[in-house]
């Protein structure tokens, strides 16, 4: 009796281990190389519109600062003060927010695309897999 209990107690531990095998290393380097590629598009995205918000900001606080009340402009005489500094504030926030966005950008650029090289490079690696199928007791594959 106790051999029985024994030997349904390693079938039942040999069962288990199989189900936790059961995502295969070219299944999770692909997900992963999904997932890294992803993040590197979204990094250029926004280093892109990062970019287009800082030139903005830059443009508006130069035209601000062309229409302060000190200075004579024939084209916008009837400029206020309070559309000048509105304009001001508009550009400097634009400016940080374009400066935040390329930082947040690059940083995902650089990392996304070098750890979507690196599980490339591991997906097309050869492999060596000692029962992969039920039906095969050894397999080789060369991924170009």
């Amino acid at each position: 009796m106790k051999k029985a209990i024994a030997i349904i107690m390693l079938l039942f531990l040999a069962f288990q281990l199989t189900l936790t095998a059961q995502i295969s290393q070219e299944d999770l380097y692909r997900k992963k190389v999904k997932s890294y590629t992803r993040m590197r598009n979204s990094g250029m995205v926004l280093t892109i519109t990062g970019a287009v918000f800082t030139v903005a900001g830059v443009g508006l606080m130069v035209d601000a600062v062309n229409r302060d009340s000190d200075y004579y402009d024939p084209y916008d005489q009837y400029a206020t003060a309070d559309e000048v500094m509105g304009e001001a504030v508009v550009g400097v926030l634009c400016l940080y927010a374009g400066l935040f966005m390329d930082t947040g950008g690059i940083v995902l650029w650089s990392i996304g695309g070098a750890k979507k090289r690196s599980y490339t490079k591991k997906l097309n690696a050869i492999s060596f897999n000692l029962k992969p199928d039920p039906r095969q007791t050894l397999s080789l594959s060369v991924r170009f």
